[in-house]
């Protein structure tokens, strides 16, 4: 299971169904009830022990939503149903961090995850960003989170709200119809349990039980990305099947429609096939790396080839070619690096990185400082919020002697990140050629009041942020009281 909250979810579909045979499955017998209810508790005290707000929050909407059902009250439940939504999504970090003692400042920042996807929402509301560009999109809009070693250190990939990303990705329109269609779903399941309720059929248990579990699926959606999860859609998807597919009379279906439908599956499960097949085959390029120059690069053309929209084998190759030319300097292989970035580009237009990796690439091997600086300046347009690239810009600019752009880049990371220590080394360093030793002590200083701290870093983005040479400080510090 990739994640407690996915786990909360599997548990609450489980507790759904339980709940539905007991209350409303007529010929259940005591024994029946008592093996139900033994199986019900520890599934219950499992789901607690998660601690997934996303899991908590569907079981409130379930067990509401069952109340409403079975004693036909929707009045007297709706305002507990609100307030306990507002509760579980609302609830104020501090104090969530409090009562769970977590000391994670990443732990709960969903509102303002949802908050930059609305805005990226907002900017293109038609047709949205396209699919699966919510992790390069969100660059742009990212926002900082206090108290903690790296302010824009973690992204969330997802937008943690099904509804949210859809509206991202493929625009308004699109969540609309979506939207709609679950109306329609839910619509027909309570239709389907009121006629068997009136029909004396057998069959309201299973049906209510439907619509329960599918209620705690699209409730979680709206905190969690449950949808993104295969056995999840899946799961959703035949649900949607069985009640959709419970018609009065058989309607005929002709033989273009079971053509198209024998089709489209066909078409479905060889994408799944090719990029499973594409993902294997990087992974075997990847291990060939040290070994077998030929064949690693066979292995990355050969999954472009299976999944041809997928940036990742170009993005291997770029900088496969990128090594191979550093060792060899052999003209062939920066040509090759330079065409697999701009494929890059081409695939993920937003994604800051390959603009990143060009620039850099300019830079270093081609001595070309205009494209260099053109591609950093993309990259940061994409991703306004990362202290590396613009501290890598500044550093373009320092070597080429330009002092006022570079510590203007400088100065932009360390405000992006407070705790990045190697821009107030390099602004000291500036700072001291014209003679500033007043700003350049108390730059040292600042370096060595966040070394008191003692913050221990937990990812590679914090320890990259943390990294410096102390004694090179210590040092120039010391070299400089002499001096005055």
């Amino acid at each position: 299971m990739p994640n407690r909250n996915f786990y909360a979810g599997f548990l609450v579909i489980c507790i759904s169904l339980i709940l539905s045979r007991l209350l409303f499955d007529k010929k259940i017998n005591p024994v029946q009830k008592i093996g139900l209810i033994l199986s019900l508790m520890p599934i219950v005290y499992v789901l607690l022990l998660t601690g997934s707000r996303g899991g908590y929050l569907s079981l409130t909407v379930v067990l509401a939503s069952l109340v409403i059902l079975r004693y036909q009250q929707p009045k007297l439940i709706s305002l507990p149903i609100i307030l306990g939504l507002l509760f579980f999504i609302f609830m104020p970090e501090s104090y969530l961090t409090s009562l769970l003692k977590i000391r994670d400042p990443y732990a709960y920042t969903r509102v303002g995850v949802w908050s930059s996807a609305l805005k990226a929402a907002v900017q293109r509301p038609i047709l949205g960003w396209g699919l699966n560009t919510f992790n390069t999109v969100f660059y742009r809009y990212n926002f900082p989170v206090p108290n903690a070693i790296a302010q824009y250190g973690r992204l969330p990939g997802f937008a943690l709200n099904e509804y949210l990303q859809l509206a991202v990705e493929q625009g308004f329109l699109a969540t609309f119809i979506f939207i709609w269609i679950i109306t329609i779903f839910l619509t027909r399941i309570l239709r389907l349990a009121k006629e068997s309720v009136l029909s004396n059929q057998d069959l309201s248990w299973w049906i209510n039980g439907i619509f329960l579990c599918s209620l705690s699926i699209l409730t979680q959606s709206l905190v969690d990305f449950n949808l993104h999860l295969p056995l999840v859609s899946v799961i959703f998807v035949l649900f949607v099947g069985i009640i959709m597919g419970r018609r009065s009379q058989v309607l005929p279906v002709s033989q273009y429609t079971l053509s198209l439908t024998i089709a489209l599956i066909f078409c479905i499960i060889s994408v799944i096939i090719l990029r499973f097949l594409s993902g294997y085959n990087i992974k075997q390029a990847n291990r060939l790396k040290q070994t077998s120059f030929e064949d690693t690069i066979a292995k990355f053309q050969l999954a472009s080839f299976l999944n041809p929209i997928d940036s990742l084998p170009h993005q291997h190759l770029g900088d496969f070619y990128a090594k191979k030319y550093i060792e060899t300097k052999e003209t062939k292989w920066k040509e090759l690096t330079i065409i697999e970035y701009n494929k890059v580009i081409r695939l993920e237009p937003e994604n800051p990185f390959p603009h990143r990796s060009l620039g850099g690439f300019y830079y270093d091997y081609t001595q070309n400082k205009d494209l260099a600086v053109a591609e950093y300046k993309k990259a940061i347009e994409r991703n306004p919020y990362n202290a590396f690239i613009h501290f890598e810009l500044a550093t373009i600019y320092l070597r080429e002697n330009m002092i006022d752009q570079a510590l203007l880049f400088y100065e932009k990371a360390s405000e992006l990140e407070p705790n990045y220590l190697a821009t107030y080394y390099q602004i000291a360093l500036i700072d001291e050629k014209k003679r500033e030793y007043e700003k350049v002590i108390a730059l040292y200083k600042k370096i060595l009041e966040i070394k008191e701290k003692n913050l221990i870093p937990q990812t590679g983005y914090e320890r990259k942020l943390l990294a410096i040479d102390y004694t090179d400080v210590y040092n120039n510090l010391v070299r400089l009281s002499v001096q005055r």
